[in-house]
């Protein structure tokens, strides 16, 4: 009875990790893609154009990567995953997140904004696991 249970667990766990490897993979694909057209110090408003110009929905949100602060990063979703194995969380959300270096010193760091100016710095896989307990 017991192995029956830690073999049904095992199943489930690996069931939960290769479901979710087909949208890792996806999001390891979009990050190469972007890096090839969108380059560090280009600015926040080169890149939002290539987004709209390419019809990319993004939004912005803050700390992908610990910062000083002062300026948002951008996010693109790639999909989701839901995760019931090894413990009862909500989907785990998959995106590339684009973060910038602030250029302006329009307001205190302290209040994020974006701006035109703003440099990308890097571009990076960003997965996060939402309503967890």
């Amino acid at each position: 009875m017991k192995r029956r249970l830690l073999s049904l667990i095992l199943v489930g766990v690996s069931l939960g990790a290769l479901s979710g490897c087909g949208v890792a993979r996806r999001t390891k694909a979009a990050v190469l893609s972007y890096r090839q057209v969108l380059k560090p110090g280009m600015t926040r408003k080169d890149v939002e154009d290539y987004f709209r110009a390419n019809n990319v929905r993004f939004s912005q949100g803050c700390c992908a990567v610990a910062s000083d602060g002062g300026t948002l990063d951008d996010y693109v979703d790639i999909g989701t995953q839901h995760v019931h194995f090894p413990l009862p969380c909500g989907e785990t959300r998959y995106q590339v997140a684009f973060i910038f270096n602030k250029q302006t010193q329009h307001l205190p760091a302290r209040l994020q904004r974006s701006d035109d100016l703003d440099t990308l710095q890097s571009i990076i896989n960003y997965h996060w696991v939402d309503d967890c307990f």
